[in-house]
């Protein structure tokens, strides 16, 4: 019931439909508990979500707003490269064969 009467503040507040509004609730709700870790919401309704008043909220809880999953897949497989190259570093030099 939390989710429902905050999407119908998001409603008012974002000018969100009924259905999008729901989403940013439950988008909301859960990066309040899932720390500083970076986070992506990945979502193709650009028209709706890729708004400054949005991208803010998500950026409050670090987290970034793609609205391709073409983008998304080249963000997250960078991201993973990047973190192994870092992890790689750390663990100490890799032996070629």
């Amino acid at each position: 019931m939390e989710i429902v009467r905050l999407g119908q503040a998001y409603q008012l507040v974002y000018g969100l439909s009924p259905q999008d509004s729901v989403v940013f609730a439950s988008i909301h709700t859960s990066l309040e508990g899932l720390g500083d870790d970076q986070k992506v919401f990945v979502n193709k309704n650009s028209k709706d979500f890729a708004n400054d008043f949005i991208e803010d909220e998500l950026k409050r809880y670090n987290c970034r707003l793609i609205t391709s999953f073409e983008d998304a897949l080249e963000y997250l497989t960078n991201e993973l490269n990047r973190q192994n190259v870092t992890r790689v570093a750390e663990d100490g030099p890799i032996e070629r064969l």
